[in-house]
């Protein structure tokens, strides 16, 4: 069984206020083609990510409803408040390794 997984990215855009960096937050689910952009902000903090956590986690259309567990990067946005509390609604937090090259980019091969 392939279990969804959380990427994180960045992207550059032009506003009128100059270049700024957002960072957006995807789940994939990676035994299909399913895809869920969880978030997108230019200032990611820790009560951004609960409220992320809260509409992943929602018992009648989250997107981890039914799902054993979660494999995460080890990026700092995955807070501990983050992890404790996905854990809680069901799905085990699993960080994928420190210094692992070899695993694969799946947002980097993602066309829509």
């Amino acid at each position: 069984m392939l279990w969804p997984q959380s990427i994180s990215t960045t992207i550059e855009v032009w506003t009128k206020e100059g270049l700024v960096t957002f960072y957006l937050l995807f789940v994939l689910e990676r035994a299909t083609p399913r895809v869920q952009l969880a978030g997108c902000t230019s200032h990611p903090t820790e009560a951004w990510m609960i409220q992320v956590e809260r509409n992943l986690t929602d018992p009648l259309d989250g997107f981890l409803r039914h799902k054993r567990y979660l494999l995460m990067d080890r990026d700092s946005k995955h807070c501990e408040a983050f992890r404790e509390l996905v854990e809680q609604s069901g799905p085990c937090c699993a960080r994928l390794p420190t210094r692992s090259p070899n695993l694969p980019a799946h947002l980097g091969s993602f066309n829509p």
